[in-house]
C-alpha cells in the first residue's frame, strides 16, 4: 500500500522540457509487445538504452516502455526493488499545482506503481498498486531486447483534474536496471501538452 508515501522518485519539477503529446493512431492493445507503436520517441538512457512513448485518445492516456537488458533479474515471489523493474508516475493536475507540491505528498494526486516483468509463472512482483491503480490495465513482459511495459490510463482521471478540456499530463519514469554485481536506476519526467485544438 501506500500508507508509507513510499516513491522512490526524486521530485524536481522545474525547469522541465515540455513535449507535445501525440493523438494514438489507433487501438493499442495491452499486450507488451508494443506492436501498435508506430515509434517510441523518447530516449531512457539506461545502460542498455530504452524507449518510451505516450500518446491518447478518447478514452485512454497510453504509455508504452521498452527497456533494454541483457541479463533480466525478476521474479514475482521476490520484492521488486530487489530486482530488475520499471516504474510510472502520471500527475494529471494542472500544470501550475504539479510543480508546487513536493515533500512526501507530492505523490498523493499521481497515479503510480512499479512492475517487474513477467516471470515463468506468468506473475509480476508489483509494489504500490493501490486502489486506484488495481482498475488499470497493463503488461509487463520480457522480450528478445529485455523487457516492454504497457498500459491504458483512462481519461476521466485527468478530467476529474483538469476538466474536459484539459491540457497538459506530468510522466515520470523510472528504470532499475538490477544485475548481479550493480544496480543502476534511470529517471525521465518530463510535461507533455496537447496541441490546440483546431478551429472550425
Amino acid at each position: 500500500g501506500k500508507g508509507d508515501y513510499f516513491v522512490p522518485f526524486e521530485f524536481h519539477v522545474a525547469p522541465l522540457r515540455k513535449h507535445v503529446l501525440q493523438k494514438a493512431s489507433g487501438r493499442v492493445k495491452l499486450d507488451g509487445k508494443l506492436n501498435e507503436w508506430a515509434t517510441l520517441p523518447y530516449t531512457l538512457n539506461t545502460p542498455e538504452n530504452g524507449r518510451f512513448g505516450v500518446s491518447y485518445d478518447n478514452k485512454y492516456v497510453y504509455l508504452g516502455i521498452q527497456v533494454n537488458d541483457s541479463e533480466v533479474l525478476n521474479s514475482a515471489e521476490e520484492t521488486t526493488t530487489g530486482q530488475d523493474f520499471v516504474g510510472f508516475v502520471l500527475d494529471g493536475q494542472p500544470m501550475a499545482k504539479s510543480v508546487s507540491e513536493e515533500g512526501e505528498g507530492s505523490f498523493k494526486n499521481s497515479l503510480y506503481f512499479l512492475v517487474s516483468p513477467e516471470d515463468k509463472s506468468g506473475k509480476n512482483s508489483v509494489r504500490d498498486l493501490d486502489d486506484a491503480e488495481e482498475k488499470l490495465e497493463w503488461k509487463c513482459i520480457r522480450n528478445k531486447e529485455g523487457y516492454a511495459f504497457e498500459i491504458a490510463i483512462p481519461i476521466s482521471y485527468v478530467q476529474e483534474q483538469q476538466g474536459e478540456h484539459w491540457r497538459n499530463l506530468r510522466v515520470n519514469i523510472l528504470v532499475q536496471d538490477k544485475d548481479a554485481k550493480s544496480s543502476v536506476r534511470t529517471m525521465w519526467q518530463q510535461f507533455l501538452q496537447k496541441l490546440p485544438a483546431r478551429q472550425k
